[in-house]
Formats: C-alpha cells, sequence, structure tokens
C-alpha cells in the first residue's frame, strides 16, 4: 500500500491517543470509543514516516503508564474506602463518637 495508507492509519492511531491522553489527563470524561482494527496489506512503513510512528509509540507508552498508574491510585483509594463503613453504604447504622451534654 502507499505512503497514504500508512498516513491515514497513524492519523487514526494519533486521534486514539489524543482520546486515551484527555482521559488519563481527567477521569471524569466520558468517551465512545470505537473499536481499533488493525489495518492489513499496508506493507513496509515508508521510511518518510518511521520517526512520526516512533513518536506516536512512545507517547502511546507514556499515556499507558499514566493511565495505569491512574488506575492503580484508583484501586488504592476504593480498597481503602470499604475499610470505613460509612463510606461503603453497607447499611450499618451510624453511632455518635461524641454526644455534646450541654445541649
Amino acid at each position: 500500500m502507499t505512503a497514504d495508507g500508512w498516513s491515514r492509519a497513524l492519523d487514526r492511531l494519533e486521534a486514539d491517543l489524543l482520546q486515551a491522553e484527555a482521559l488519563a489527563d481527567d477521569p471524569q470524561l466520558v468517551l465512545e470509543l470505537e473499536p481499533w482494527t488493525p489495518p492489513t496489506e499496508l506493507g513496509a512503513l515508508p521510511h518518510a514516516l518511521a520517526e512520526r510512528a516512533r513518536r506516536l509509540l512512545d507517547r502511546q507508552r507514556t499515556a499507558r503508564q499514566l493511565i495505569a498508574d491512574r488506575l492503580a491510585a484508583v484501586r488504592r483509594q476504593r480498597a481503602l474506602m470499604t475499610r470505613v463503613p460509612a463510606a461503603t453504604g453497607t447499611g450499618r447504622e451510624s453511632r455518635p463518637v461524641y454526644v455534646d451534654r450541654s445541649v
């Protein structure tokens, strides 16, 4: 296939990467991602696009690590919250820790 095919494939990877980076920056963001299917019959990557492909790969690795770090932090917070009965919504009655008898 031509350099145009590779360029379109890299454009798609970059668009998906921009969404992943946005999601890593804002975990509240809700994105509708389309499934990615590796293109077939592209042939060898043209030398002129090799540097762009390397930069995208580096950015993908960075985004993947950032998302993994954020996910680990959320898991730690969730584990902590399950240890706090009032935060878990377990239905346990809350008991006052302090009662002001001067009222």
